[in-house]
């Protein structure tokens, strides 16, 4: 048997844990089944069956917000499950209607939203989301076609779309404003993530005794990986 070879914790499991992919002692397909549904032995077979759609008449299996995937493309798009033209005009007259609005707190967008809390709306012609429409409503045309609607309120995910909360901002600054906010994409909070904060502190405190190689076995991770996290090329920003 390979001298790297580390069965996974996963009993009757015996694929190897010490490949790269794997984690925390499990194989890669133990694992990943931990990271998404937070136990390694979950699956379809243990998972609830969808209910129906909540439309009336409708009896299609639900798949978000317990709509059936028709009806809940037709919610995110028109802000309706059974929405359409009028939906439309509806979501931009919304815009229209709320872009000298001055109230306290943020104002939320009342209508469907995709999986990144932000409301999608054709808009002047153009299919955007709907903080994006707000910026242009509010402020104006961009300064370039690369700005970004910034929330200065860092709740954009949550829906907001307050005109105050809004300014167009170049990329490297809306980015800035996601890490000051805590909403930046980055470290663990990337889908495809395979380490934690901890993990990565403790593969630095490691370095002074195990070699890189030995470091990444132990995380299921590539060496080269392993060797730019503690030569602070990759999760640089974590101090």
């Amino acid at each position: 048997m390979d001298e790297k070879f580390k069965a996974c914790l996963v009993d009757g499991c015996n694929k190897n844990a010490a490949k790269p992919g794997s984690g925390r002692g499990y194989c890669g397909a133990h694992y990943r089944k931990l990271r998404r549904y937070g136990d390694p032995l979950a699956g379809k077979s243990n998972r609830a069956s969808p209910e129906e759609c909540i439309v009336d008449g409708c009896s299609s299996g639900a798949k978000g917000k317990q709509y059936c995937i028709k009806h809940y493309l037709r919610y995110i798009r028109h802000g309706d499950p059974v929405g359409g033209g009028a939906a439309r005009n509806a979501l931009s007259q919304w815009i229209e209607d709320h872009k000298d609005y001055d109230g306290d707190g943020c104002l939320r967008w009342p209508y469907g939203t995709g999986g990144d809390g932000r409301g999608l709306v054709t808009f002047r012609g153009k299919r955007i989301t709907a903080p994006r429409a707000m910026c242009f409503a509010a402020h104006g045309e961009p300064p370039t076609p690369q700005h970004e609607a910034a929330h200065s309120c860092g709740k954009g995910h949550e829906g907001c779309t307050h005109p105050k909360h809004l300014r167009w901002a170049t990329v490297v600054e809306n980015h800035a404003d996601k890490v000051c906010h805590g909403t930046a994409q980055r470290g663990e909070k990337q889908w495809a993530a395979r380490l934690t904060r901890d993990d990565v502190r403790q593969i630095r405190r490691l370095s002074i005794s195990m070699s890189h190689q030995d470091i990444a076995d132990l995380f299921g991770i590539d060496q080269s990986h392993a060797t730019n996290i503690i030569n602070r090329k990759a999760w640089a920003w974590l101090p």
